[in-house]
């Protein structure tokens, strides 16, 4: 079963943050740079005030 970077609109938000606790934040840096904004919410809304601002941060410094 394969799950697709959109699919985490659907899932429950402690759901999320299990996942985000497994994720490298390399990998995670790099898919959130081509997501949407809506999505990006979703993902922020689900870490820490602080996690999340260093992940803004280090998105906006990224060149692709």
């Amino acid at each position: 079963m394969m799950l697709f970077f959109e699919d985490l609109r659907k899932l429950e938000d402690r759901t999320i943050q299990l996942i985000l606790r497994e994720l490298e934040q390399e990998d995670l840096r790099l898919a959130l740079k081509g997501a949407d904004e809506n999505l990006q919410e979703v993902i922020f809304k689900n870490m820490s005030q602080r996690a999340a601002d260093s992940l803004k941060e280090d998105m906006e410094l990224l060149v692709l």
